[in-house]
């Protein structure tokens, strides 16, 4: 990623180009915390530091708040049986944000519900979708993008 020149020459689709790669590549660096951090939770690191719990020694080691260090925590062990949740935060196709949110999800068969985090109402992580109640590229009277990087998120079921 090029952070030399000048910016204001930059048109808007270079910027968000760069804002989004950046977005991609802070996820794909979160995948690696979460990664390390069931490294530490099984060799109970923290136990040897003297901190009395996983998120306070997470909090000291990474400068963060005790809710960001829960927050890592929490996601690292919901995780740790969803692949797919890991994978896609590690190819940066979802934000950790969004991959914590679908860790707290216990097995239901239609998650697409809870994957409207921001609570805005759309699903940007839904491919063209066929003609719903709401008309053409409406499902359910949602709007649907034509961004399809999230598909995968849903853990593959044998109902298909």
């Amino acid at each position: 990623m090029d952070w030399e020149g000048d910016l204001s020459e930059s048109s808007t689709d270079e910027r968000e180009a760069r804002f989004v790669e950046s977005a991609r590549l802070i996820s794909q660096l979160q995948a690696g915390l979460v990664e390390d951090l069931e490294w530490f939770d099984t060799a109970q690191v923290f136990n040897a530091d003297g901190a009395r719990s996983l998120s306070e020694w997470v909090a000291q080691k990474l400068d963060v708040s005790a809710d960001t260090a829960r927050g890592l925590v929490r996601t690292m062990r919901r995780t740790q049986n969803k692949p797919h949740l890991r994978e896609a935060l590690a190819a940066g196709a979802a934000s950790f944000d969004r991959v914590e949110a679908l860790s707290r999800i216990e097995d239901e068969k239609d998650l697409q519900q809870h994957l409207d985090i921001a609570g805005v109402d759309f699903f940007p992580h839904l491919g063209e979708v066929g003609p719903g109640p709401g008309g053409p590229g409406v499902e359910g009277g949602r709007k649907a993008s034509s961004r399809p990087f999230l598909k995968g998120l849903i853990a593959p079921s044998g109902d298909s």
